[in-house]
């Protein structure tokens, strides 16, 4: 084969994959290698979502690393990192990056290959950011001490949180809020995010999702280990809620876990947390001087059966709240 001199853009595990699978393909020749990959990242280190998307307290997720730190191994592959690839008038999140542009990547390079994953949330339309509404992946990069360096959460001054989106971010979101510090000790949780935690006065956690039970997007696994909590109890979901019939595995293992409910029972701990199907976000009213909470309005909804999409009844409520984290997920950089 020709000499092939690859770039990737990105630094995390799809650039990986890809850099493991082109060298175990092509024969390594010391004298003229055929094959060179250059991998560059704006991030310090490599492994992206791997070392700050995952939470700490699920270390057996990062074993992949291994597989990685076998291709970095070789001498073909080489990574530099604090670079960011663009053009100067789009300038890095991340501080005291060099900035290099996409024209002297394309002119030095034979191949190249973007693997920048979705680095952005996605905001809902009636919940603009604010002191009161953040997104979940500011809190993700908060407690993985993510470069880009989010401020933390107001912890200290927050008895309710409410989360947008019942995906298994927004659980790992719920169980590193209500998971005791000194479970959290044992992991690779930073000093500073473990000062914060023990600060805090969160006493309950809202998961709403706007569609019901079967179309819930967390996993069995994640949904267990909320349940599992040693001093934290699930609110009961009515039964009318979980009444339905399941068609897969998968459904059929969380409505038994739901209905199940939590290990403590509920009424017995001080902290709790709920899910809160058919349930859709339609406004936000921040705090005055007068009132200390702020009002996440909710639309009820249902499922259109045709469609698959929920569709409001008509029926709205509202709910006091210290904070609002949104978690519908991520989109790509323009």
């Amino acid at each position: 084969m020709p000499p092939m001199k690859l770039a990737i853009i990105g630094g995390g595990p799809s650039a990986f994959y890809v850099a493991s699978r082109l060298l175990s393909l092509v024969k390594a020749d010391s004298t003229n290698p055929p094959l060179r990959i250059h991998m560059f990242d704006r991030l310090w280190a490599p492994h992206g979502l791997v070392r700050y998307g995952v939470a700490p307290d699920h270390p057996e997720v990062k074993n992949c690393t291994h597989k990685f730190d076998t291709a970095a191994a070789d001498p073909r592959l080489k990574f530099f990192g604090n670079v960011n690839i663009g053009s100067s008038s789009t300038p890095s999140p991340i501080p005291h990056t060099l900035n290099l542009s996409l024209t002297s990547i394309l002119t030095n390079y034979t191949h190249l290959l973007f693997a920048t994953g979705c680095t952005l949330p996605t905001l809902h339309p009636f919940l603009p950011p604010s002191s009161y509404c953040l997104p979940a992946l500011s809190l993700v990069h908060w407690y993985t001490q993510h470069p880009s360096a989010p401020p933390p959460p107001p912890l200290e001054r927050t008895t309710h949180i409410s989360l947008i989106g019942n995906g298994n971010v927004s659980l790992d979101v719920a169980r590193m809020l209500l998971t005791p510090p000194s479970v959290l000790e044992k992991y690779d949780v930073p000093r500073p995010v473990l000062d914060v935690l023990n600060r805090s006065q969160v006493r309950h956690v809202s998961i709403f999702g706007r569609r019901g039970p079967l179309e819930a997007a967390f996993t069995a696994k994640e949904l267990r280990e909320l349940t599992n909590l040693p001093d934290a109890a699930m609110v009961p979901i009515r039964e009318d809620v979980l009444d339905v019939k399941e068609t897969t595995r998968q459904q059929g293992r969380i409505l038994q876990l739901l209905r199940k409910g939590s290990k403590n029972m509920f009424g017995m701990t001080q902290k709790t947390w709920s899910l809160d199907f058919y349930r859709s976000p339609v406004g936000l009213v921040l705090p005055d001087e007068e009132r200390g909470m702020a009002k996440l309005s909710l639309a009820h909804t249902k499922v259109d059966q045709e469609t698959g999409r929920a569709v409001p009844t008509g029926k709205t409520e509202e709910v006091e709240t210290s904070l609002v984290v949104t978690s519908l997920g991520f989109r790509s950089e323009p």
